[in-house]
């Protein structure tokens, strides 16, 4: 059965994927958040929980996703003026994008048919390393037509065997041979959608997160991103964590009211983190009400590349459905927002078990803690 990034949209969704496809192709760029949520909103539909119900389909890990549309902020959605844009997936479902994202998916078979040519070298690595004006002018110009340098470039790296692997200020793109080889020979979007979904590990409904194997798990890696964190930032992330809500995260649940305690010890923790802002940042997060997370986000999109702060935006949008559970769970008014934060981690509601269910989400939690401690420690390596 086709994931369900593959499948028609609920009308709002489509709606919203349409007026981003509609402006990237006549204009050549993306449209900020703004556009599209009045655009949306115009025919009386609430944007924010269209777009939270969007398919994405999700690495065994927990930490790598891809969705249709891509923010510079990750999810939840952000700031007004920031661009909201789509992936080849989202392209493809939107009538005047799927020409454009037929295009991209040559490009990258292209580039992976180019890979597979590469003579190997016992000395060396061996790798490609094309002009994105190349593509345009010399090998893919029919099939590239109303495509500019910049506009492929922006389509291409959001592409996950292209992640990392396109240098805007140098308009040249690097991949990586072991992601591209899983394409070699795609041209058609259906073909290379299904490759993706298989090359995640994500056949059919998103996956679960694997469980924690142990209870010290998740303090462990709150304690090694603290680490890692005051060796970069040169300050303490996690200065003032009360030992009481650590306590509770490492006991184990057994029914409704303990998975609320052991969240509320979860939400408690994030909500610790200490984040300086320069005095830019910190007047703009003061503006949206931005809290520990939020803050988080707009730190590391000062400290990290592109397409680090992809991984790790993703990973903090995962972190606040968490403390959204807890959130819409305290107040009796708002059970569909409950429903709907389960949905977002791939989770049912109410859960069939509440241990396992604590274990998948103290599971994707230790996932997302991780992979943000992962990006920021390669950004110390010389």
């Amino acid at each position: 059965m086709a994931h369900e990034i593959m499948r028609p949209l609920r009308p709002e969704q489509q709606a919203a994927i349409d007026s981003m496809a509609d402006v990237w192709s006549t204009r050549g760029k993306w449209p900020v958040f703004d556009y599209v949520r009045r655009t949306v909103e115009a025919s009386g539909a609430d944007l924010e929980d269209a777009m939270s119900r969007m398919p994405t389909v999700r690495g065994p890990s927990g930490n790598d996703f891809y969705r249709l549309f891509f923010t510079n902020r990750g999810w939840p959605l952000g700031a007004s003026d920031e661009p909201i844009g789509l992936t080849v997936a989202g392209l493809h479902l939107a009538s005047r994008g799927r020409l454009a994202a037929a295009q991209v998916v040559r490009v990258i078979g292209f580039l992976a048919d180019e890979d597979a040519l590469l003579v190997p070298d016992p000395e060396r690595v061996v790798s490609l390393d094309i002009p994105v004006i190349d593509l345009l002018s010399h090998h893919l110009r029919d099939d590239l037509r109303g495509l500019g340098p910049e506009t492929l470039m922006a389509a291409l790296e959001h592409e996950p065997p292209l992640w990392g692997a396109v240098n805007a200020l140098e308009g040249r793109i690097r991949p990586e041979g072991r992601r591209l080889r899983h394409f070699r020979g795609v041209t058609a979007t259906d073909d290379y959608l299904a490759r993706l979904v298989r090359w995640f590990g994500a056949e059919g409904a998103q996956a679960p997160s694997r469980e924690v194997r142990s209870p010290l798990a998740l303090p462990e890696a709150l304690g090694y991103l603290d680490a890692v964190w005051r060796a970069r930032i040169r300050s303490p992330l996690l200065g003032r964590t009360r030992p009481a809500a650590v306590a509770k995260i490492i006991l184990p649940c057994g029914n409704a009211d303990e998975f609320d305690a052991r969240l509320s010890a979860i939400a408690d923790l994030l909500g610790q983190m200490e984040v300086a802002l320069n005095e830019h940042d910190e007047a703009a997060a003061v503006k949206a009400g931005e809290r520990s997370l939020a803050r988080l986000r707009r730190r590391l999109r000062r400290e990290l590349a592109s397409g680090p702060f992809s991984r790790v935006s993703t990973a903090v949008g995962d972190l606040q459905a968490i403390v959204r559970i807890r959130v819409s769970g305290q107040h009796s008014d708002t059970g569909g927002q409950v429903i709907d934060a389960f949905q977002d981690l791939g989770l049912r509601y109410p859960p069939p078990d509440w241990g396992a269910a604590w274990d998948a989400i103290r599971g994707r939690c230790v996932d997302d803690i991780n992979a943000i401690r992962e990006e920021l420690e390669a950004s110390l390596e010389p």
